[in-house]
């Protein structure tokens, strides 16, 4: 009689061991994209861009690349970046991952409309238009994404089509809960220009001495914005020249203001050491720096009499004094 063997059930056991061996590797691969997205969420709120940025490349990676959940997520974080090129890179996949999804199809228009509209430089841009045609896909996609209707308003405005613009933010206004980006469009519907221009944002903080500043109160002047520390040797070496150049413009409508990152009992010993007897602020909670998106020291913001911010240098040189000094006498002029 011919031998039986017992070759078919030992391949039968080896194939259910593969079997259940694949399946714990897709969990675990499932549960460490699960945590890489709940890492790359963590590090937005606190702002922590480059971090959520690896996060969300992790989960998008564990996930084949297929996963419409961390193309949003890069795509937010390269936006806190200031990687607007890369917005349109990960915006494009985030379309084709979105399929017919109209929800997830409005969020990346949108995503995708916004970065178009900080890349453009001029009124009679391309970008400006094509980004209109995707803020209008947005809509048609999901009509009650208020934040699309806000970005059309404020892109037809930057190309100089002011009626349009202006009907888009009064639908926007109109339909939208209370919330900041409701009182900037307020104030586009009062001053159009303030889509075009590069107005700083609305801050205010109480100084060292107690005094209340707000750039609401310091209108019709021109303000120098110092973000510092006194950790930061560049910084250091700059103070006796900005001693000087406050002194060369006293009398004049011109404000300085100091914004610093630092412990505070260095920050107030170095400030009584130097007389620096302008307003000072140390910003504990970056709020001020997060405004002015300062990831350098020092940087130095120079805005006009309507508070639009009219220059903007980062790092110390030997020029670096005489530069602000130009800089504050142009707004000077044009008042």
């Amino acid at each position: 009689m011919p031998r039986r063997t017992s070759r078919p059930h030992s391949v039968l056991v080896v194939l259910l061991v593969l079997s259940g061996a694949a399946r714990l590797a897709t969990q675990e691969k499932s549960s460490n994209y699960e945590e890489e997205l709940r890492n790359g969420d963590a590090y937005m709120q606190r702002h922590m861009f480059e971090q959520a940025l690896q996060a969300y490349k992790h989960a998008y990676a564990l996930k084949d690349k297929s996963s419409y959940e961390a193309a949003v997520g890069m795509a937010l974080a390269y936006r806190g970046l200031g990687a607007h090129k890369n917005v349109l890179d990960v915006s494009a996949d985030g379309l084709k991952l979105a399929g017919d999804d109209k929800t997830h199809q409005a969020q990346m228009h949108n995503l995708r409309g916004v970065a178009l509209v900080v890349l453009a430089d001029k009124p009679n841009d391309k970008k400006l238009q094509e980004a209109e045609t995707v803020f209008r896909a947005a809509l048609a996609a999901n009509e009650s994404l208020v934040a699309a209707r806000l970005n059309l308003g404020i892109a037809l405005l930057k190309m100089g089509r002011d009626e349009d613009g202006l009907r888009e933010l009064k639908a926007y206004v109109e339909i939208a809960p209370p919330s900041p980006e409701v009182e900037n469009a307020r104030k586009m519907l009062a001053d159009p220009r303030r889509a075009r221009e590069p107005f700083a944002p609305a801050f205010s903080f109480t100084s060292k001495d107690g005094e209340y500043v707000s750039l609401e109160d310091l209108a019709g002047k021109t303000v120098l914005l110092d973000f510092w520390g006194s950790w930061c040797a560049p910084c250091v070496a700059s103070t006796p020249g900005l001693i000087k150049l406050r002194r060369k413009f006293a009398g004049q409508p011109v404000v300085f203001l100091g914004i610093a990152q630092d412990q505070e009992e260095q920050w107030r010993g170095y400030l009584g050491r130097h007389n620096m007897d302008w307003p000072q602020y140390l910003d504990a909670s970056r709020r001020v720096l997060r405004l002015f998106n300062v990831t350098a020291y020092p940087t130095y913001v120079v805005l006009d009499g309507d508070g639009i911010v009219r220059a903007r240098k980062s790092g110390y040189g030997s020029d670096t004094h005489a530069w602000l000094e130009r800089e504050i006498k142009k707004t000077l002029k044009e008042r």
